[in-house]
C-alpha cells in the first residue's frame, strides 16, 4: 500500500504526501490541508480587519450592554460563585500594584 486517494481532490499520491501520527494517516493530502489552512487564515485575518474600528466597537459595546443587562450580571454572578479564589488573587494583586 504505497499509495492513497486524498479525500479532499481525489488524487492518488503516495504515501509520503500526507500527515501521519501514531502510525495513521490523514484523509486529506498535505497540499490540500495547507490549502485548507490558508484560507481558513485569510478568513480570520478579513474578520480581524472589519473590528479594527475602535469607536464603532466602543458604541456596538454599550449598546449591547445596555440591551443584555439582565444576562451579562447573571453570567457574573455565576462567574463569581464558580471562582472565589480569581477574585481574591485579583484583589491582593490590585494592592500590590503602584499607583
Amino acid at each position: 500500500m504505497d499509495k492513497k486517494t486524498c479525500s479532499k481532490c481525489g488524487k492518488e499520491k503516495a504515501l509520503e504526501n500526507y500527515y501521519s501520527s501514531k502510525g495513521k494517516t490523514r484523509g486529506q493530502c498535505k497540499k490540500c490541508i495547507i490549502r485548507q489552512n490558508v484560507r481558513h487564515q485569510q478568513e480570520t485575518r478579513s474578520w480581524e480587519n472589519r473590528v479594527i474600528d475602535k469607536e464603532a466597537r466602543k458604541a456596538y459595546m454599550k449598546i449591547y450592554c445596555e440591551k443584555n443587562k439582565a444576562k451579562i450580571s447573571e453570567n457574573n454572578r455565576l462567574f463569581r460563585l464558580k471562582n472565589p479564589d480569581y477574585f481574591k488573587e485579583y484583589a491582593r494583586n490590585q494592592k500590590l500594584k503602584p499607583v
